[in-house]
């Protein structure tokens, strides 16, 4: 609870505390409406049905903390190109939809909290990764940055390693099989 509080406070703080001409670009209300989302969603999320255990947290921490390094190594969101700017909200939009789908059954690391199948997890089984890898290439490009961007480049087989993971917990629900086979890709329609 408490940490679904902070996250929410840290959404709203990190819209106010910042001077005007930031305050209101693309770039900064987008990781704030994602932030605000994931907040909520640890307030209202399901009880847990079965944990991933340490390992598959272990294999989930590393693309959390790519994430995490990558943004901090991003531009003042007023430097971005307007491009860039719309397409790391529109990434960041599609990642809040799909956190909204989800639902109670958020969890960051692999576990089980209820199988959704509906809106965007009825085209991919993990759309969420796959706004979150879009809005980290983004961030790649726009930092300028060869660490940045091998960083978010790191980013994507660490996340084939978490949704892998996370695949594993989730198969132990009976309806997995079934929702696996009619929703064929995991994250790249036709690839994966």
């Amino acid at each position: 609870m408490l940490l679904g509080l902070s996250i929410v406070a840290w959404a709203l703080l990190a819209i106010w505390r910042v001077d005007a001409v930031e305050r209101f670009t693309p770039v900064r209300l987008s990781i704030s409406g994602l932030n605000l989302t994931v907040g909520l969603l640890f307030l209202a999320r399901r009880p847990l049905e079965a944990s991933g255990g340490l390992r598959k947290a272990a294999l989930a921490m590393p693309s959390l903390a790519a994430s995490g390094i990558a943004m901090s190594l991003a531009p003042p969101p007023s430097e971005w190109f307007l491009f860039m700017s719309a397409f790391f909200a529109a990434s960041t939009a599609w990642t809040i939809a799909s956190l909204a789908f989800l639902g109670r059954s958020f969890s960051v690391l692999p576990a089980r909290r209820g199988l959704v199948t509906e809106g965007p997890y009825r085209l991919l089984r993990h759309p969420v990764y796959l706004g979150e890898l879009l809005m980290l290439q983004v961030v790649g490009a726009a930092s300028g940055s060869r660490a940045a961007q091998l960083i978010c480049f790191a980013a994507i087989p660490l996340m084939a390693l978490r949704i892998l993971a996370e695949e594993r917990v989730l198969s132990l629900d009976p309806a997995w099989g079934r929702y696996a086979h009619r929703t064929r890709w995991r994250l790249i329609p036709w690839l994966w």
